[in-house]
């Protein structure tokens, strides 16, 4: 009996919890669709906003009830997991012929540009720099042309995400999952539209979320069967080795494996876990320290930490004309480049973070934050439209996504970027891709909106990490990360899905534990 009132206490919570978060987007993100604001002062906003965490918290109150029957147990043979990697590789090698030689797009040629004038800079990661320059590099120099050395990046980067997908089906499979889940994650992974152009493009975020699969991975072992996970140093070097790479790989990503490392240690207490997370930790620090300095010419522009302000207080210069005193205007003005006052785009902070004058933060962030703070406790109502409408694309399924600096709508980059030409094998496949770029269809339809954008996968994410945290299994532990990961993108410059396709990879592994986790079945032995 005691145990039903703390299930039920819990569920209650969680329910609330999810009911507060849910209906704040579903509403935020509809009035800031129609009306480009949050109409805080309007008694009809309240009314939809209390009746939308209603809803919601009555949905996740039903949804941590549900008990899935038992189902038969599945045990593949071992053949099966090889057959699964070469049909994954055989979809995207077909369709990689009809991108030839990839996407060579976003980033890319800015870090060409580095590479090949020896200015490599901490502002991309800077391994990432060296590979795609230095592969591009030798290609000049052996067919004197680029695409060959995009082709061969693309295709390293497939073999990597097609064993991250393997082994989230040979995780599932111990777990015994229903033998549908097979083709079903073969297909999801070698068709579905976003995971394919992602495993097609050169930037950086491609290759970041197969190693960000693989430490989630890892860790849900070890925090399952930390006996046996940690007898077998494969598994261990591996973990680390995913470990490192994902947080240098993204800026973002580090400041959060820092501190779960080290949270992991004291959940494993293992001898063996410390030694091992606490040596890729040195690792990163020998990284960004001493190997870092010696092989770029500087580090992160203090700019790239600035997009949330400089967007806030252009909001205010664009939008508050009327009522701004003579003296606001004049210190706005002075802080901005020309080109970020003749032009606001609310989904993107690129123009307003680019154009702050140097002088403002070089010397020490004085001089900026006491505007920012001036015009902050001034204007409060448009500081906060300006940090939800620049991040909504990750939470409201149904929002716009903002692609190009000026403003300019769309999902995915679907062309390269010069040096590099797609030169096509197979022309359909290359049209075909090109409608995710920009397309109506695509980009303001209700249904195809809702299935591609990176706000419906957050959500998957977020209902999958509730029922299982309900459910007290541990693999909810190796999820925190997602979460924060997640959450530091609300502080960058736009919504753009490359940076969170991570969750569109983890679908299956989602799906397989929420199904595991709610079966009648439950032994208990890997709960929390």
């Amino acid at each position: 009996m005691e145990k039903t009132k703390k299930a039920d206490k819990r569920r209650i919570l969680l329910s609330l919890l999810a009911g507060i978060c849910m209906g704040s987007f579903v509403v935020f993100g509809f009035c800031l669709n129609h009306f480009d604001t949050v109409p805080a002062g309007s008694f009809l906003f309240w009314i939809s906003y209390l009746s939308g965490i209603a809803v919601s918290a009555v949905f996740t109150f039903f949804l941590l009830g549900i008990r899935g029957k038992d189902y038969k147990e599945y045990a593949p043979g071992k053949h099966l997991l090889l057959i699964c990697f070469a049909a994954i590789f055989v979809l995207w090698f077909i369709q990689l012929l009809g991108l030839y030689p990839g996407y060579f797009n976003y980033d890319a040629d800015n870090q060409w540009d580095m590479f090949r004038n020896m200015q490599v800079t901490a502002h991309h990661p800077v391994v990432h720099t060296y590979l795609v320059g230095g592969l591009v590099s030798l290609s000049y120099k052996l067919f004197n042309a680029p695409e060959p050395g995009c082709f061969v990046y693309v295709l390293l980067q497939m073999l990597i995400t097609d064993y991250a997908f393997t082994e989230i089906l040979c995780y599932l499979l111990k777990k015994r999952i229903p033998k549908v889940f097979v083709p079903l994650t073969v297909i999801w992974a070698g068709l579905f539209p976003t995971v394919v152009m992602n495993v097609m493009s050169v930037t950086k975020d491609a290759l970041f979320a197969p190693f960000l699969i693989l430490f989630l991975l890892r860790t849900a072992e070890a925090l399952g069967d930390s006996e046996n996970f940690f007898q077998k140093p494969l598994r261990i070097t591996e973990w680390c080795v995913a470990a490192f790479f994902a947080a240098i790989l993204r800026n973002n990503a580090l400041y959060i494996m820092f501190p779960f490392c080290f949270f992991l240690v004291f959940c494993l207490r293992k001898q063996k876990a410390a030694f091992s997370l606490l040596g890729a930790v040195l690792a990163l620090v020998l990284y960004l320290g001493p190997l870092t300095a010696l092989i770029t010419v500087k580090g992160v522009n203090e700019r790239e930490y600035l997009s949330v302000p400089a967007q806030q207080i252009m909001r205010v210069y664009h939008t508050q004309q009327d009522v701004m005193t003579d003296e606001e205007r004049l210190a706005i003005e002075n802080a901005f480049e020309e080109e970020a006052l003749n032009g606001y785009y609310p989904k993107i902070a690129d123009v307003a973070k680019r154009c702050l004058k140097p002088e403002l933060y070089t010397d020490g962030p004085g001089e900026l934050m006491k505007l920012w703070t001036t015009l902050g406790l001034a204007y409060p109502k448009q500081y906060t439209d300006a940090f939800l409408i620049g991040n909504e694309g990750f939470w409201y399924p149904f929002s716009t996504l903002a692609l190009m600096p000026n403003g300019d709508e769309g999902y995915y980059v679907c062309h390269s970027y010069p040096p590099v030409e797609n030169k096509s094998l197979i022309g359909p496949v290359y049209s075909y891709y090109l409608h995710f770029e920009a397309n109506s269809l695509v980009c303001r339809n209700p249904l195809t909106m809702w299935i591609l954008a990176p706000a419906t996968y957050f959500w998957i994410f977020f209902y999958a990490f509730l029922i299982l945290w309900y459910h007290r299994k541990k693999e909810a532990i190796a999820f925190v990360p997602v979460l924060f990961i997640w959450m530091t993108f609300l502080l960058g410059p736009v919504a753009l899905v490359r940076y969170v396709a991570f969750l569109y990879y983890l679908l299956p592994l989602e799906a397989g534990l929420v199904l595991e986790a709610v079966r009648r079945k439950d032994t208990g032995k890997d709960s929390i």
